[in-house]
């Protein structure tokens, strides 16, 4: 797909360990824009172990054409599943929140699944890349999904 990088940035090494530690988002994106226009967006994501050790950086793809409902705004969230003795040995998961719904996106398909405090088990730590976007109201497909707007810069 056309996709676009995202470099991780906007995050310390402590923000990060904080964040795995407490189970909470930590904001990597730029501030100031949403999610890129295109097809998909990928993300370059560093991740760093509860020790603060670095791990390696992981290249994973987001499709932007994401379910929404009414005006909701949209926030995409990229999921490390912790389940190596290193963040760098783990699996990602990358997980969409649309709305109340929270989506784990399977390919070109988006499953359902538990938000993250639901199952603090499968989803050890998310990393916010991209600020959420309001999305314009032009229908796709069957009209129950919106393609996010371009990105707006916030004031």
């Amino acid at each position: 797909c056309s996709a676009v990088s995202l470099p991780v940035s906007g995050a310390t090494l402590q923000d990060c360990v904080e964040g795995l530690r407490r189970r909470q988002a930590v904001e990597v994106g730029n501030k100031r824009n949403g999610l890129p226009t295109g097809d998909c967006v990928a993300i370059h994501l560093e991740c760093f172990d509860s020790d603060g050790a670095k791990g390696e950086t992981r290249r994973i793809t987001v499709p932007t054409q994401l379910p929404c409902c009414g005006g909701e705004r949209l926030l995409v969230t990229a999921a490390v599943h912790h389940s190596g003795a290193t963040l760098a040995s783990g699996r990602f998961i990358v997980i969409v929140r649309s709305g109340n719904g929270w989506f784990r996106v399977n390919g070109a398909a988006l499953e359902r699944v538990k938000s993250p405090d639901d199952a603090p088990e499968e989803f050890s730590a998310y990393f916010v890349f991209a600020r959420s976007v309001a999305p314009d109201r032009r229908p796709l497909g069957n009209g129950s999904s919106l393609r996010p707007s371009p990105p707006l810069a916030s004031s």
